[in-house]
């Protein structure tokens, strides 16, 4: 009997920990530092880029950032605890030059109350202002019908915008909160957030209004009056006027999502309010829709979707909320179905981008060999080794690893829900992450020659294309494009920051026919440096990462795609599709024998195949698809030629 041939369709489903004959052959055992696309396959990652490397940032702080977006300019805020029991408040330009904020003493006061975390931050933008919440501070009112600025959000303006010579100014100041001009405590008294004493969990900006939660209860100011929650006359209330509303749970985020706004509690009771074509105390409606336990990690909300993150026993999910037409009201479908328990238990911050169809999640680092569910602040006794202790002031943050979802619609259904995991340094630690535009921002802290704060950003899809002057895109994480300095024997590059690592040297276009050699690099410090004399033009610089994909095992179908789960299946041929590709390794193992490697190199990108003769059983043999080049790499599809043994 001839082999049977036994394909893959494109490779675009990205990890599954369903049992193998349950998957869909478009689904993958493991994939580290790939990228799937509905149109491509499975492809190596871009590599970060080097944004800027913050002077004076505690290493022993606890930051968050955020994204600003002004006109078409673009800031990346970092905000947070600075080790020394003052906050920090700083300002990045998309060039990596840092702005100038003049930080108002009452608004550093704001800001330092309490010890605040950058998790404790919020924020809310429209087109006019940014706000700022310190959700650790208790919102006030006096008797006399004033509200305290010194308990609520205070505001960030940019006084003037960046040039080529001259950076971004912004101004951090307490807003003006108007006092009650008519009425009294019985029939205006004012938001109840206040009147309560009430720590403040969110804020936005909702139908042309500042929206303020705490507690219960949710606080909408006058129309076009953000800092108003007064009625303006309570004898005669009118549709601009402030108003309120209460769940029957503490509230711990809003979003904004078609109109509606969506509330998440600690209960798990998800609520929306109702979405009338005019917001007025007399039509608003809070209606409870969905309930899943949640973490207190705040939602996105990416085109006709808002992202949030469940919780569950030993991992964490990603629920998806959409509003059903055929259930004509709100749902929740979860992601993470079919990799049941891949995302580690807790996630530090999520974010996403709705142009590249795609939610990143940062998760807090765990210890090895054991179950970490601590708040910061609790104390953790662990036995390691004999009777010996250690003891942790805060539970660990950040992590090495971003668990990436891509998902695809059509007009009809979902064609993608792919999930893959992002690597990086194994001395890295990202603090935080915030999308902007097609860029994932990192602020990462790296522990390997010195200890220090950079900020970086991981491209979002695929690669832009070749490196200019070159035939391959340059995968290097942290890269930078520098131009060499030459001392007999050495050429020496020279980074911002001695805690950056770089291990290679990619020469750029202007080395005419050497252009893309790479070469290894011997660090010294911030300078990296090579034998040879490598200063005729500019090269990349960063460090390589490696790209993995595990294919699922085939299996032989009928004619309704049901798997034959009986049958034997006797490998006789492996074959990997590959398009616009560079270099990788195909790594074939088996438990009884010695792994077996077949190399793909071309020097400009090339489609083709890769393949492997080789005898084995399939359930016995691992397919592995590994590449540490800078190179682009796509891989498309995945066959084998094989025996098939059928049971009876």
């Amino acid at each position: 009997m001839p082999p049977t041939k036994i394909k893959s369709p494109t490779l675009i489903g990205g990890i599954s920990q369903q049992p193998p004959h349950r998957r869909f052959p478009s689904q993958v055992d493991q994939a580290v530092n790939v990228v799937f696309d509905v149109a491509t396959g499975a492809s190596k990652r871009p590599g970060t880029e080097f944004v800027t490397a913050p002077s004076t940032l505690s290493v022993d702080g606890d930051y968050s950032i955020e994204s600003l977006e002004i006109g078409t300019s673009e800031y990346i805020i970092v905000v947070g605890n600075g080790g020394s029991g003052a906050s920090i408040f700083r300002v990045f330009q998309a060039d990596g030059r840092e702005a100038t904020v003049n930080i108002d003493s009452a608004s550093q006061t704001y800001i330092d109350l309490n010890s605040p975390n950058g998790s404790d931050f919020r924020f809310a933008s429209n087109a006019e202002l940014t706000v700022v919440l310190n959700t650790t501070v208790t919102a006030d009112q006096d008797g006399s019908g004033s509200l305290d600025p010194a308990s609520l959000p205070h505001k960030l303006t940019r006084t003037s915008a960046e040039s080529a010579t001259a950076v971004a100014v912004f101004a951090l100041d307490p807003n003006t909160w108007p006092d009650r001009t008519a009425g009294t405590d019985s029939n205006n008294p004012g938001p109840t957030v206040a009147v309560d004493h009430t720590a403040l969990s969110d804020v936005t900006f909702y139908r042309d209004r500042l929206v303020l939660a705490g507690g219960e209860y949710i606080a909408f100011s006058e129309v076009g009056e953000y800092f108003n929650f007064w009625l303006v006359d309570p004898t005669s209330i009118v549709d601009s006027d402030t108003l309120e509303a209460r769940v029957a749970s503490n509230i711990q985020s809003i979003q904004d999502f078609k109109r509606a706004l969506v509330i998440f509690t600690e209960s798990g009771q998800q609520y929306e309010s109702n979405t009338p074509d005019l917001l007025t105390p007399t039509t608003l409606g809070i209606n409870p829709t969905t309930f899943y336990e949640t973490q207190d990690v705040h939602p996105v909300a990416l085109g006709a979707a808002i992202f949030f993150i469940g919780d569950k026993t030993g991992t964490s999910i990603l629920f998806e909320y959409l509003y059903d037409d055929t259930q004509i009201s709100s749902v929740a479908a979860e992601t993470t179905r079919h990799v049941d328990d891949l995302l580690p238990d807790t996630i530090r911050s999520l974010d996403g981008s709705s142009g590249n169809t795609t939610v990143l999640m940062l998760p807090n680092n765990q210890p090895e060999g054991g179950d970490l569910l601590l708040e910061s602040g609790d104390l953790l006794l662990l036995e390691s080794g004999g009777s010996d202790n250690i003891l942790l002031d805060v539970a660990p943050t950040g992590s090495n690893e971003l668990y990436v979802y891509r998902y695809y619609y059509n007009a009809e259904s979902k064609q993608q829900s792919a999930f893959s995991i992002y690597r990086y340094g194994e001395n890295d630690t990202i603090a935080d992450i915030a999308v902007m535009g097609n860029y994932c921002y990192m602020l990462t802290k790296l522990e390997g020659g010195s200890t220090a704060y950079v900020l970086e950003r991981q491209p979002l899809g695929l690669s832009a294309g070749p490196a200019e002057g070159l035939d391959c895109s340059v995968h290097l994480d942290r890269q930078v494009l520098l131009t060499g300095a030459y001392s007999s024997p050495n050429t020496t590059w020279t980074l911002d920051s001695s805690a950056l690592s770089a291990n290679k040297a990619v020469l750029g276009g202007g080395f005419g026919e050497t252009a893309g050699t790479e070469l290894d690099l011997t660090q010294d410090g911030a300078a990296f440096s090579v034998a040879g004399e490598y200063n005729a033009g500019s090269a990349f610089v960063g460090q390589t990462f490696t790209f993995t994909l595990q294919p699922t095992r085939l299996f032989r179908r009928d004619r309704n795609g049901v798997a034959d789960i009986l049958g034997d299946l006797w490998l006789s041929k492996i074959g990997i599709e590959h398009y616009e590709s560079c270099e990788y390794d195909l790594v074939v193992s088996t438990p009884r024998r010695a792994d077996r490697t077949k190399s793909f190199s071309a020097t400009a990108p090339a489609t083709g195949k890769t393949e492997a003769f080789f005898g084995g059983e399939a359930d016995d043999t691992t397919v592995k698809i590994q590449s540490v080049s800078s190179k682009q790499v796509t891989i498309s599809a995945y066959e084998v030629d094989a025996n098939h043994h059928p049971r009876a």
